[in-house]
C-alpha cells in the first residue's frame, strides 16, 4: 500500500487526511476481494473435484480449472510469486496447487488436492479476519496524527484571531487613539510576540504557510510599536491584514471533505 505526496488543495493537511482515507477505503476493499476470491473458488474446486472420480476428469478439464484459477487471481491483484504477506501468499499458493489434482511428483491425487484447497480456503478465512494489519494500523495511525496536528493549528488560529477581533486589540487606546500618550505598551507587546510565537507553531499546510505571513505582520506591528509608530500601524490596516488571512483560512478549511 502506498501513498504519494499530496500535490492538491496546495498540499493541505485536508488533502492528505483525504488521500489516506482513499488509500485506506481501496485497500480494505481490494483485501476483502482478494480472500473472498480465494474462498469462492477453492470452495468451487471443492465441490467439483469432489462431485465425480478424478479418473472422469481430463487434462483438458483440469487445463481449464487452472486457468480459471490464473484468471481469477489475475482480476483480484494477486499474485503468489510476488506477495509479500505470508499468509496471503499461502492461501493463494494452495489454492493454485489444488487447481492442479496432483501432487508433488505430477500423479493424479485426490487427497493431496482436497487438503491444499481446505487450506487455502481456511487462510482466505483467517486473512478476511486479520484485514487491517499492520500496514492499515500504520495509515490509521498516520490519519490520527495528522488529524490532530490540524486541530491543533486551528485552535492555534481560532485563538489568535480571538485577539484580532475589530473590537479586541486594534481596539485597545493604543491603536484607537494613536497619537495619545500610549500606556501597558509592555503588556500589549508581549501579547503580540506570544502570538508569534503561537504562529511559528504549525507544521502541516496550509496551516503553517497563512502561520508564516500573520507572523510577519504581527512581527512588524511589534517592531513598529517599540518604535512609537502606532499610526502607521492602524494607517497600514496591519492588524484588518492579518485578521483577514487567518479569517479566510479557518473558513476555507472548515471541513476536511469540502
Amino acid at each position: 500500500m502506498r501513498i504519494h505526496q499530496v500535490r492538491k488543495d496546495d498540499g493541505s493537511v485536508e488533502a492528505a487526511i483525504r488521500s489516506i482515507d482513499h488509500t485506506l477505503e481501496g485497500e480494505r476493499g481490494k483485501e476483502r476481494d482478494q480472500a473472498a476470491a480465494v474462498k469462492y473458488r477453492a470452495t468451487e474446486l471443492l465441490d467439483l473435484f469432489g462431485g465425480k472420480s478424478f479418473t472422469e476428469i481430463s487434462q483438458d478439464e483440469f487445463k481449464t480449472e487452472r486457468d480459471k484459477t490464473y484468471a481469477l487471481l489475475a482480476r483480484v491483484g494477486l499474485d503468489p510469486e510476488a506477495v509479500v504477506n505470508q499468509l496471503k501468499q499461502r492461501m493463494s499458493k494452495w489454492l493454485t496447487k489444488g487447481s492442479f489434482g496432483r501432487d508433488s511428483t505430477g500423479r493424479l491425487n485426490r487427497l493431496i488436492t482436497t487438503q491444499a484447497l481446505s487450506a487455502a480456503h481456511r487462510r482466505a478465512i483467517m486473512r478476511e479476519r486479520g484485514i487491517g494489519g499492520p500496514i492499515v494500523g500504520k495509515f490509521v495511525r498516520m490519519r490520527e496524527a495528522l488529524t490532530f496536528e490540524r486541530e491543533f493549528c486551528r485552535t492555534i488560529f481560532q485563538d489568535v484571531t480571538a485577539h484580532l477581533r475589530p473590537e479586541a486589540m486594534p481596539s485597545h487606546m493604543l491603536f484607537k487613539y494613536p497619537t495619545r500618550r500610549p500606556g501597558n505598551v509592555g503588556i500589549v507587546r508581549g501579547m503580540i510576540h506570544t502570538m508569534c510565537f503561537q504562529l511559528g507553531l504549525p507544521h502541516v499546510k496550509t496551516y503553517r504557510t497563512i502561520g508564516r505571513q500573520v507572523e510577519v505582520i504581527l512581527a512588524e506591528v511589534e517592531e513598529l510599536l517599540r518604535q512609537g509608530k502606532r499610526a502607521e500601524i492602524v494607517q497600514r490596516g496591519l492588524f484588518p491584514q492579518a485578521y483577514q488571512l487567518l479569517v479566510d483560512e479557518l473558513g476555507k478549511r472548515q471541513d476536511i471533505y469540502p
